[in-house]
């Protein structure tokens, strides 16, 4: 990859980002100066969520691999965004009853990567994949120079995280209480998906899917408007309770930002006082950013 400095071994300014997902993981480089990823170094590779342990290390293991293959030699250093439930600052995989990453239950994850890897585990750094995005998006994206800010992952569950000084931390937003449920109950891919079955009694592959059936299908506009509403609810109240300059929603529904946002934007007018609504401007490449930019006032430490 010409395109990448040919001294990259003698550069600190690159880190290797990663984002895991229920069933993916993706892999790239980051520049910390420029704040891009460097092109043509993402890579997405697919991950059984119900393999042996040794088996899930081993796929986010050659995944991070493939762009860290650039620092022959030198410095190299990974930033993680991870589900959770986890101990971050451990590294100890907390998961469990979300029928994903099961067998990685209390096991030491990032002493487990280390090794694959062959560096420090100090050259790990791992951070809640909600949290992940918004820092991405605060460090070089939609929030970028706000003051507070508020990020919201919208795709197979709800995310959500919050600014803390310089920091970014994981919110609560997902277990908000909302009709007979949770939030995460009435804003995810599963509902959406939940939802027009019981409409039509048709069975859907992903909100895309429905997005296409705007144009003709009634009920798909239906489902999008009591999802609009149901956001707007939980938003309301999360809004007041942080008092964000902006709010930054990603995740996959976000692809469909245009279809909801007028309506979004009309239930939210007067009642969140300045607050910014934004669409990501990083988009899959957020997580990857901000759990690199972890690394933005640490010192490198490893040569593998």
């Amino acid at each position: 990859m010409s395109t990448i400095n040919d001294n990259l071994s003698m550069k600190t300014e690159y880190v290797v980002g990663a984002d895991i997902g229920g069933t993916h993981i993706s892999a790239g480089l980051v520049n910390l100066v420029t704040k891009t990823m460097a092109p043509g170094s993402v890579v997405r590779r697919t991950v059984d969520p119900h393999a042996p342990a040794r088996d899930i290390i081993a796929a986010w293991h050659a995944a991070i691999r493939e762009p860290a293959r650039f620092f022959e030699g030198g410095l190299y250093r990974v930033g993680i965004a991870m589900p959770g439930p986890f101990d971050y600052a451990k590294g100890i995989s907390l998961i469990r009853g979300f029928n994903k990453y099961e067998s990685l239950y209390q096991l030491p994850v990032k002493e487990m990567l280390a090794q694959q890897l062959g560096i420090p585990a100090a050259d790990i750094q791992l951070k809640n994949d909600a949290a992940a995005f918004l820092q991405g998006e605060v460090f070089c994206g939609a929030a970028m120079g706000y003051d507070k800010a508020v990020g919201i992952t919208l795709g197979t569950g709800l995310g959500s995280a919050r600014t803390i000084g310089d920091d970014t931390e994981e919110g609560t937003l997902n277990v908000l209480p909302l009709h007979n449920g949770i939030a995460e109950d009435y804003i995810s891919t599963r509902w959406f998906l939940k939802r027009y079955a019981e409409l039509t009694g048709y069975e859907l592959q992903d909100v895309r899917a429905l997005t296409e059936k705007l144009a003709y299908d009634a009920h798909a506009g239906q489902v999008f408007r009591e999802f609009t509403a149901n956001l707007a609810t939980v938003l309301r109240q999360f809004i007041t309770e942080e008092q964000p300059a902006i709010v930054v929603i990603g995740g996959g529904i976000a692809n469909a930002f245009e279809v909801f946002y007028s309506g979004l934007s009309a239930l939210l007018t007067g009642k969140t006082g300045h607050t910014v609504i934004r669409q990501s401007a990083l988009g899959e490449s957020a997580a990857m950013i901000g759990a690199a930019s972890i690394f933005g006032k640490k010192p490198a430490s490893s040569t593998v």
